[in-house]
């Protein structure tokens, strides 16, 4: 067998590996949504970002991806989900979730949460009160 014919059945592998356990993952993987905007108290953050998954929920990290609150909003039943943000492994434009669904407190929970997040949902934007009593507005794309 020639030298070209091995690195070609090994690279042939390697993709077709890769391939196999990404598709096994695909609910696991959060995409970065490039156009979405996120403002807390009504000023732009430049930290903040906003992941998607294929089941079109959003997670939202309100302060940067080394620290602050994690949001996911479940676009499905219009709710927030507060996640514990260690739940996820930050990869530059994707995150993975260790678990699925991702475990989270529910802002329908009134007793874990404490407060009410007032949740206003339109087309193109939510809009909550988070944890620490900011008020979050986050601008979604690819609806």
């Amino acid at each position: 067998m020639s030298r070209l014919r091995k690195i070609s059945i090994f690279f042939g592998a390697f993709f077709l590996i890769g391939g196999l356990l990404m598709a096994i993952t695909f609910r696991h993987w959060w995409w970065k949504t490039m156009w979405s905007r996120v403002f807390v108290n009504g000023e732009y953050s430049e930290q903040a970002s906003v992941l998607r998954n294929a089941d079109g929920d959003f997670l939202i990290i309100a302060n940067g991806q080394d620290h602050g609150a994690a949001y996911i909003y479940y676009s499905s039943s219009k709710d927030i989900g507060v996640p514990d943000i260690t739940e996820f492994i930050f990869l530059g434009l994707c995150a993975y979730s260790k678990d699925l669904p991702v475990p989270a407190v529910m802002s329908s929970n009134r007793i874990k949460i404490e407060t009410d997040m007032y949740i206003v949902e339109q087309n193109e934007w939510v809009e909550f009160t988070g944890m620490d009593g900011e008020r979050i507005k986050v601008f979604r794309s690819n609806l």
